[in-house]
């Protein structure tokens, strides 16, 4: 009997079969490991789901996207995968499994960092690093802290190269001049370009409303535009709604503007002596001057300007609006010089 048993267990024991045993357990544990199924949802810091997300299984090339919805499912080799989450715009985020089937996962933006290193050219935009012409970006919002009526009187002494002036009537253009007069008979000003929309007058546009303002100011700027760029090209981008809560904002301002130094007006006797120095005799005495009006007085007045802006703003999924109004006062120093818009 205890020969017979020894035989048996010498076929099972032979050393083939136990060279395959040891090599068995000296394989990854994983190798065993069921695949999972992981749905889950991806969310921005605004709370609302992204699409277009891809959803890769780190090391491999097993990986999906994200549905409209923010929604993704995906069949992992094991409980313990890392999963990568990226998207145009935000950070990628690596997530350990660690046994879950079900996931939500959150993106931060990073839409800020990289528009740092974007410039608005014509109809599209290229990487300050590739860009060989000569631009320069402003910011809406310094526009929007000065209180001018167009987006060019408040850049006015900000951009290198750029001259503009302005009469100070209420409602008058400023003249905009970018690297001097360039043509006599094909004009002086600009090219302005609103969202993409050629145009000759920007008074009506509130500077509220406005997002950025880019300035092309050399000669490259004619291959985009045309000949009509050879004065240098203003682009101005407005603002849109974007996708988030819904917001209101209302900004205003109200101020006035007075004469910093007036004409000196002659009293009586001065224009008399004045006036008998033209005619070349006494003509006149200053008992013959009735009254002494000071029509620099009388001409002029501290003038008040008011501006006034309300907006709204909000958007879910592919829906996304802006909308606003603004009210805008401006008297003149003169009487009876004003402009509302």
């Amino acid at each position: 009997m205890t020969i017979g048993i020894y035989t048996i267990n010498k076929r099972l024991f032979s050393p083939f079969l136990f060279s395959c045993i040891i090599f068995l357990f000296m394989l990854p544990g994983n190798l065993f490991a069921q695949s999972l199924s992981v749905t889950g949802t991806v969310f921005g810091t605004d709370g609302q789901p992204i699409s277009s997300v891809s959803v890769l299984e780190k090391g491999t090339t097993n990986g999906t996207t994200t549905n409209d919805a923010g929604s993704f499912s995906l069949t992992v080799s094991n409980s313990n995968v890392i999963l990568s989450f990226s998207s145009l715009g935000y950070n990628t985020q690596e997530v350990a499994l660690k046994g879950r089937s079900t996931l939500q996962v959150t993106l931060s933006g990073s839409v800020a960092k990289e528009l740092e290193q974007v410039v608005v050219i014509g109809y599209g935009t290229q990487k300050k690093s590739d860009l060989t012409g000569s631009n320069v970006s402003i910011k809406g919002s310094d526009i929007a802290n000065v209180p001018a009526l167009t987006a060019t009187q408040a850049i006015q002494g900000k951009v290198s190269g750029v001259q503009i002036t302005s009469s100070g009537a209420p409602g008058s253009a400023p003249n905009v001049r970018i690297r001097g007069v360039g043509s006599i008979l094909g004009g002086a000003d600009p090219l302005y370009v609103v969202d993409g929309i050629i145009t000759g007058d920007i008074r009506n546009i509130n500077n509220a409303d406005i997002l950025s303002v880019e300035v092309l100011k050399d000669a490259s700027s004619t291959a985009i535009y045309g000949a009509r760029a050879a004065n240098g090209v203003l682009i101005i981008t407005t603002k849109a709604g974007s996708k988030g809560r819904f917001s209101v904002n209302y900004d205003g301002y109200a101020g006035v503007k007075m004469l910093i130094n007036k004409v000196q007006m002659a009293q009586a006797n001065l224009y008399t002596l004045y006036s008998n120095e033209a005619a070349g005799a006494n003509v006149i005495t200053s008992a013959d001057i009735t009254g002494n009006t000071n029509w620099m007085d009388e001409v002029t007045r501290p003038a008040i300007i008011q501006n006034h802006n309300l907006s709204m703003s909000g958007g879910k999924n592919k829906y996304r609006y802006y909308l606003s109004g603004g009210y805008m006062n401006e008297q003149g120093v003169l009487k009876g010089n004003d402009y509302s818009r």
